[in-house]
């Protein structure tokens, strides 16, 4: 098999990890939140920054996908916060919507 063959396949079998990579990134950030925001009345407690935590390390390991996946010529950080970003606009509209419904 070709080098390029085996980069491009290679490419293309990340795309789906960063994918779920990124769905349980969502998950875990908004789980996150509504436990911060449920422990902001009694203090917060170490089971509650750890699914904080995980969402980030989640979003960071989606970020370093999409880079690789995508062949983007950017810097690490800049697609970093470009995909937390994205991410955060999907958490905050999932809270707006059961907020509001």
């Amino acid at each position: 098999m070709e080098p390029r063959t085996r980069h491009l396949l290679g490419r293309l079998i990340a795309v789906p990890f960063t994918l779920l990579t990124g769905f349980l990134a969502v998950e875990a950030l908004w789980y996150g939140a509504m436990l911060a925001g449920a422990a902001s009345q009694h203090g917060m407690s170490l089971e509650d920054i750890v699914p904080l935590a995980g969402g980030l390390t989640l979003v960071a390991l989606c970020a370093a996908g999409v880079k690789y996946s995508l062949n983007l010529r950017f810097r690490y950080w800049i697609v970093f916060a470009a995909v937390l970003l994205v991410v955060f606009a999907i958490v905050l509209a999932v809270q707006a919507g059961v907020f509001l419904g």
